[in-house]
């Protein structure tokens, strides 16, 4: 018979520390007495933490909420009970895993019905991008993007996909030859849920048939007066990609608009030390259209797509509308500088409300040449 363990409040706090793993964690506790399982295994830390014994989940979830640097790790297949974490690369604050204790009713008279009630939790929902094209030409190639889906399809149903313009803008007035213009940062020049099984749950998706044709009906990207469509251009890159998972009927109305802003990273590199510039190495970034994103992850990749560096964020960082910034210090992972050579050329973030209706986002620059 499986154990029963004790509601989430009565389970003992674990801070975690830089070594810690779920295996070393379910042996030690084995033998800390009655309040525990003798056979209390990785598998049940991490359902009674997170309901899900899928790896890719439950790594997910300890990249973003307790942190490591075993970024190899991070996005594939490989099992979750021996990722080394290391709270430095998880978000602020004190990091904890919930370990269970086993339930212990007051004594109960026989020959009688108990009733037991049973709180129904839900799994978080998550999405990320495996990959996406740099660079591409538009009309002539397609942007190929890979994600993957994760959680149960009650909780999230639709991938939305989105393309955001730098400085993108509308023109205001012609004025023989000087014009002036409107911003419009908020309109995405092109958008489209994602059907067909895009958006099916647990699943690695290839969407490969955009050639950067805008849909917006605002802006300079919009039709002109001959109604022909418009392509994305060099004048408006970098162009920003966002992936949006949600519930598409019902859920909060705020997650049909949210997303996050990302400003374009590039890493400038000092020509005597070969040292990235401090200014180059910050990420910036604005949560824009909801308040309920309550953690996130900072992935930077290398120009091969590698994940090179992982930071967990805490909900301050997720606020709405506030401008927010992390100021990396160029080193990756396992303590090496960032190199020219290797220069990374994309940084990804994803945020995240761990309840019903869950979103979860990830972008890399798209820049068409």
């Amino acid at each position: 018979m499986s154990a029963i363990f004790d509601k989430r409040a009565n389970a003992h706090k674990h801070t975690v520390v830089q070594g810690d793993t779920l295996t070393a964690l379910a042996a030690h506790y084995r033998t800390q007495g009655a309040d525990y399982a003798t056979d209390l295994s990785a598998e049940q830390i991490a359902v009674f933490n997170w309901l899900s014994n899928d790896a890719r989940e439950i790594k997910r979830a300890l990249f973003e909420q307790l942190g490591s640097a075993t970024l190899a790790a991070l996005g594939d297949g490989s099992a979750f009970a021996d990722l080394v974490l290391d709270p430095a690369f998880g978000p602020a604050g004190t990091k904890e895993v919930l370990i269970p204790k086993l339930w212990k009713p007051a004594s109960l008279a026989v020959g009688q019905t108990h009733t037991v009630k049973l709180k129904k939790r839900k799994a978080a929902v998550a999405l990320g991008i495996v990959s996406l094209d740099k660079w591409f030409i538009p009309d002539l190639e397609t942007c190929d993007l890979k994600y993957r889906t994760e959680g149960n399809a009650s909780e999230a149903d639709q991938v939305e996909f989105e393309v955001h313009a730098s400085n993108y803008c509308s023109m205001a007035a012609w004025n023989e030859g000087l014009p002036t213009f409107t911003a419009l940062a908020d309109v995405p020049v092109f958008k489209s849920p994602l059907a067909g099984g895009l958006s099916a749950p647990r699943a690695e998706h290839t969407l490969g048939t955009w050639r950067g044709l805008t849909n917006c009906t605002q802006g300079i990207l919009a039709p002109g007066p001959d109604g022909a469509p418009r392509h994305l251009n060099a004048a408006l890159s970098p162009y920003t990609a966002a992936l949006r998972y949600r519930k598409a009927a019902g859920g909060d109305a705020t997650d049909k608009a949210a997303r996050i802003d990302l400003a374009p990273f590039w890493l400038e590199f000092d020509a005597g030390t070969n040292l990235a510039t401090a200014d180059s190495s910050k990420v910036r970034w604005t949560v824009k259209g909801t308040g309920r994103l309550t953690q996130g992850l900072l992935v930077i990749v290398d120009k091969d797509n590698t994940a090179v560096f992982a930071k967990g964020l805490e909900a301050a960082l997720l606020a709405q509308d506030t401008a927010q910034e992390f100021a990396w210090n160029a080193q990756h992972a396992d303590g090496t500088a960032a190199s020219a050579a290797v220069r990374p050329t994309a940084c990804e973030s994803r945020a995240t409300r761990a309840s019903t209706s869950t979103k979860a986002w990830r972008w890399p620059p798209c820049i068409p040449r």
